[in-house]
């Protein structure tokens, strides 16, 4: 046996048996996918650099956690265009993933190795949505940041910045350092860098002065002292070598204006952490290990085979289910790129292979496959037989199963079900469940949790359209993002006799290639249909492909298309009503243009009563955020009852920061138990929605590099792109509400207010400004406010202590809210008395009628204009006011020592020249007299 064999077979002996998720197990973090994308060009030294980085990182992340952490075992997912080796195993379900796009699957890469976007540079970051200790979506880096040494001198070690990084993706830290302000004033009036631990030295060079905050402006530089004493923190300045530590109670700045004191509630970064479940309950304690060396497993992103699962039992003939499931498949095959493998099997009591594996070559194969759908539905439901053949036709390529994926769809029970979890989980492969109907069994979404499948729910709501939804979803994990088909467009609806289904769908300039419109009906004779492109070209019924066996029509428009609004009728002409649906998708029409993509998805499969669960709906261009869309989550339940939610992107409520793309809203209406799906509408509008610049969390810039000028020149193109007009409609995965019996029926306060803000107007009198919340989370109206004002911190967190201003000082009424997500804003008078304090805090609650209270919002604050004069000197000069922070007598800098003196010379040169002066003037006087 060669020395690879060898290796590929001890490896295999080594592979979990599970799928790779990251768990932390004796301390030691297992399963962590690190994924290459396709684009990133072949490079033995990338993955030299990639193990180098994880070796360091694990004893980093070892002495940071106080030894309750180190990273065991790491899977390295190879790009499938690389060379491949004997050592490589095929990936099991783990894949790099779509961009900004977990969709809630942990097999997903947790790391990301990308081509940089143009806008972006190099700079390392996690791409983070959630609340505070919550999970993020991964941490990217460019090839460029592995392989350039260079840029450690603007970032710092590779092993440190992902440390840094591990903190905001797996604990859901923040950062400690100063984004968008670098400076405050604390509550003892004396100027601060931001940051997490005041021990941390730092000296400033002269700045002028911000006239509107008395604070150094936005061009003033900052440098911290070489010689530093201080441990932490790793959210903050990670970078200088002293660092080897989170902040935890004893070095923790609550003052500090940061984002982990804003979202955590000045929570430490430690606090956070001991939370998680890696740590709670003293769990993973702190233990002394030998090594912190990891292993490292290699996977192939070998390209996976498909299996259609599908029930044929007699339930199957309720609501035209049988017909609607032939209608979706018929969607799914005639999207299946390429290459693709697929093959068929259904079951009731009985399984049947109704086809073996079929390469997608041709239309032919195609019709092959549509062929063999079932078209009757008979006996029981027995789930695990038809998984157990299903197993056996994706082994027919390779004679293995591991990383093959099976989509389920049943409406039926099964008690038997979990007869076959244990043979699921060890065969490797994965499983994309969808639940028709209410009476599915209730363990199906146990195969796609066991598996790292998707989960998916489909209702008898012909409006909902779910059931082509849930098939076309099942499918969207592709990682080729520009192959893959984008839905512009999901609608259905039952229509009377002479009722129309109207509607319009936007091609943007990032689709446009191979759009398709299908549609399809319920009775015998087809509807009318009339497409109408922007240049009023009118398409017909005659101008479909009509299948009278399916029930479908397809209009394939091959080529580029016309950019702007298509619009669509669908008219009912038959003598009954009929149940009609349409499905527009379009692809990318150029390979250099990745396009416009939406990701629905809950924040969990079930809620944790009596929390609210939170709707998310990320919009990118990749990595680029796209604003300013208007987007629309409808969430059903197992009876057809509907929600709508507004989600929005305001940097209040659910969302933490405005304008990243992630439209977000809490969901409260709690009304039933059992499945729910959700679905997005995404518009956006010339002039209205623009593509923006990444917005997220990561690793600070050394400021001696921001002196220099290198990051302001990384950033240079205009920061906004107009998308003209464009449509979307994406499904999410399934979640299940789950209400205990006899539970009350208000349990949700108003949301966290997170973005109270507030500015001197002028000497003595201060503007706060907020977004409303509702009256359950955010939706509703809430029915009053408190405010509480400080002039300390411990004031400000302290119950019992009263505020220091009362409703007398304010102009706007605290007792009468807005709704939820209106603009509020009240005026202070803090000039009662003529000494005005240094600094002052604002916190606010919210109370809904029954006097349920919200957490306390984050801590705003105001210098009112006698701010720190005994601190900070202004010194008039002709180029503008500059800043100089008070020294303290045994860190008074060489230089300003030098300069004083030489100051003190020139001036003593002066007064001498002065009096030799005037003594030679009286001379001279004497000499005439």
């Amino acid at each position: 046996m060669s020395v690879t064999s060898l290796l590929a077979f001890v490896l295999c002996l080594n592979l979990p048996a599970t799928l790779a998720r990251v768990t932390l197990k004796s301390n030691g973090y297992e399963g962590l996918v690190i994924g290459i994308n396709e684009e990133v060009e072949e490079s033995e030294e990338l993955i030299t650099k990639i193990e180098e980085m994880m070796t360091k990182a694990s004893q980093y992340l070892y002495n940071a956690t106080n030894q309750r952490a180190f990273f065991r075992q790491i899977n390295i997912l190879i790009p499938k265009g690389w060379s491949r080796r004997p050592e490589y195993l095929n990936r099991r379900g783990e894949s790099y993933g779509q961009d900004c796009n977990r969709q809630q699957s942990e097999t997903e890469a947790d790391i990301r190795i990308d081509i940089p976007d143009v806008l972006m540079g190099h700079g390392p970051y996690t791409f983070q949505f959630g609340q505070c200790g919550v999970q993020g979506d991964f941490i990217h880096f460019t090839p460029e940041f592995i392989l350039d040494d260079e840029l450690q001198n603007y970032f710092g070690a590779r092993e440190r910045v992902l440390v840094h990084e591990w903190g905001h993706y797996w604990w859901g830290l923040f950062d400690e350092y100063g984004v968008e302000e670098k400076f405050y004033i604390s509550s003892m009036g004396k100027l601060e860098l931001i940051r997490c631990n005041l021990d941390i030295a730092w000296n400033m060079e002269s700045c002028r002065k911000d006239t509107e905050t008395g604070l150094p402006d936005e061009h003033c530089y900052f440098a911290y002292d070489n010689v530093q004493t201080s441990t932490s923190s790793v959210m903050s300045q990670q970078y200088l070598p002293s660092i080897v530590k989170f902040c935890d109670k004893t070095s923790h700045n609550t003052e500090a204006p940061n984002l982990q004191n804003r979202f955590c509630n000045h929570q430490s970064t430690w606090d956070v952490m001991m939370k998680s479940e890696d740590f709670k309950n003293d769990t993973n304690s702190p233990v002394t290990v030998t090594s912190t060396l990891p292993t490292f497993i290699y996977l192939y992103s070998s390209k996976p085979v498909f299996c259609l699962v599908l029930d044929t039992s007699a339930s199957m003939k309720k609501e035209n289910r049988l017909q609607r499931l032939r209608q979706a498949v018929e969607a799914y095959i005639m999207q299946m790129q390429y290459g693709d493998k697929i093959g068929i099997v259904t079951f009731n009591s009985i399984p049947h292979i109704q086809s073996d594996l079929v390469e997608i070559r041709n239309k032919n194969s195609r019709v092959k496959l549509l062929s063999r759908l079932p078209t009757t539905a008979e006996r029981g439901t027995v789930i695990c037989s038809g998984i157990q053949l299903a197993l056996k036709v994706v082994s027919q390529d390779d004679g293995q199963t591991r990383g093959d994926e099976l989509v389920l769809m049943t409406d039926g029970k099964d008690e038997r079900i979990s007869m076959c979890f244990k043979a699921v989980k060890k065969s490797g492969v994965v499983i994309h469940t969808i639940a028709l109907g209410s009476s599915a069994d209730k363990n199906l979404e146990k195969l796609s949790t066991i598996t790292n499948g998707r989960r998916f729910f489909a209702s008898d709501k012909v409006e909902s359209n779910s059931v082509i939804d849930s098939f076309i979803s099942s499918a969207s994990k592709r990682e080729e993002v520009k192959l893959k088909p984008i839905q512009l467009e999901s609608a259905g609806m039952q229509l009377g006799m002479n009722d129309w289904l109207n509607g319009t769908v936007y091609v943007d300039r990032t689709v446009g290639t191979n759009t398709e419109f299908v549609v399809s009906w319920r009775n015998q004779k087809p509807p009318n249909i009339r497409i109408t492109n922007p240049n009023g070209t009118h398409y017909g019924i005659h101008d479909f492909v009509v299948d009278e066996s399916f029930k479908t029509a397809r209009l394939q428009l091959q080529g580029r298309r016309e950019v702007g609004a298509w619009h669509y009728a669908v008219h009912n002409a038959d003598t009954s009503e009929d149940q009609v649906s349409i499905t527009v998708t379009s692809h990318s029409w150029d390979s250099s243009i990745v396009p416009i993509t939406v990701v629905a998805h809950m924040d969990g499969e079930k809620n944790s009563w009596p929390q609210p669960m939170i709707a998310y709906a990320r919009v990118m261009q990749k990595y680029r955020p796209v604003i300013g869309a208007n987007v629309l989550a409808k969430i059903e339940d197992e009876h057809g009852s509907v929600v709508s939610l507004q989600l929005l992107d305001n940097g209040a409520g659910a969302d933490l920061l405005k304008d990243d793309g992630i439209y977000t809203r809490y969901f409260t209406n709690f009304s039933k138990t059992g499945r729910h799906n959700l679905k997005v509408f995404v518009k956006g509008e010339e002039g209205s929605s623009k593509i923006s610049l990444r917005r997220g969390f990561g690793s600070e810039f050394i400021p001696s590099k921001e002196k220099d000028g290198v990051r302001r020149n990384i950033s240079s193109a205009p920061v906004f792109t107009s998308t003209g007009d464009f449509s979307r409609t994406q499904s999410g995965e399934s979640f299940i509400i789950s209400i205990p019996p006899g539970a009350p029926t208000d349990i949700f306060p108003p949301n966290r207010i997170i973005d109270l803000n507030a500015s001197e107007q002028k000497i003595g009198l201060v503007e706060l400004t907020w977004t409303a919340p509702g009256d359950n989370a955010d939706s509703g109206q809430a029915s009053r406010y408190r405010l509480k004002v400080s002039t300390t911190m411990p004031e400000l967190l302290d119950a019992s202590a009263k505020s220091i201003i009362t409703e007398e000082d304010m102009e706007g009424n605290l007792d009468s809210p807005s709704p939820a997500g209106h603009f509020e804003r009240i005026l202070l008078n803090i000039s009662k008395d003529e000494s005005l304090p240094e600094v002052m805090y604002f916190a606010m609650w919210a109370y809904d009628e029954t006097n349920l209270e919200s957490e306390m919002s984050n801590m705003a604050r105001v210098y009112p204009a006698s701010i720190s004069k005994a601190e900070v000197n202004f010194a008039a000069r002709d180029e503008g006011t500059v800043i100089v922070p008070k020294l303290e007598k045994d860190k008074i800098p060489l230089k300003i020592i030098v300069s004083i003196a030489f100051g003190c010379f020139i001036l003593a040169c002066i007064l001498v020249g002065l009096t030799l002066a005037c003594v030679f003037c009286k001379r001279k006087s004497s000499t005439v007299v």
